[in-house]
């Protein structure tokens, strides 16, 4: 029904936002991304998805609009509902989501509240499919977007972030650091080293 939301946030808490369009408040449920990114006053463009139950309607919305895909995309798999989706994109950016699946790597959600082994293990397993067509030919639209080369074997992408997860960063931080050293051709051995010395 609503696409997108544009008007001036006139209200802020710790999960929503109210936007004014037209003398209208619309309260928009956020991920916690787009929540720090606004302060009120702000005149922002805010892409939306209404969900309506036979009791309420709420509206869920994001500021970059690959964070709205990927909600939706989440919320088809079953067992997922609006409330873990948007828990899951204020703990990972769309694209960590993009490289998680692709990677087979269901232990990325691990840090997601509500979000069990079951459920991210269906996630994958249901979304291959779904996030390379959204990412564009196979695989690589995603690792463009997320800045991993796409001649890095997933399996190393996956097993680099594995070990660093195993080192104690968070699956944003080592996401984040394979993300920034990855290279074509590199090893597991070789993207754990140079993530080691970018993290220092």
């Amino acid at each position: 029904m609503y696409s997108y939301l544009h008007g001036e946030i006139s209200e802020i808490s710790g999960e929503y936002l109210v936007i004014d369009v037209g003398g209208v408040g619309y309260q928009v449920i956020c991920d916690l991304f787009t929540l720090s990114s606004v302060k009120i006053g702000d005149k922002v463009k805010i892409h939306t998805h209404l969900n309506v139950k036979e009791d309420s309607m709420t509206i869920y919305g994001f500021k970059e609009k690959s964070a709205k895909d990927m909600f939706e995309t989440l919320i088809s798999v079953n067992g997922v509902g609006p409330k873990v989706a948007i828990k899951a994109l204020s703990a990972m950016k769309p694209e960590d989501i993009a490289v998680a699946i692709l990677s087979d790597n269901p232990k990325a959600f691990k840090g997601v509240s509500g979000l069990g082994t079951k459920i991210a293990s269906r996630i994958v397993l249901e979304l291959k499919s779904k996030i390379g067509k959204m990412s564009g030919e196979d695989l690589s639209g995603a690792f463009t977007a997320a800045s991993v080369s796409v001649d890095t074997p997933l399996s190393n992408v996956k097993d680099a972030i594995d070990a660093l997860m195993g080192l104690g960063y968070s699956y944003p931080e080592a996401s984040g650091l394979v993300k920034a050293v990855s290279k074509e051709g590199m090893s597991v051995e070789d993207i754990i080293g140079a993530a080691l010395k970018a993290g220092r």
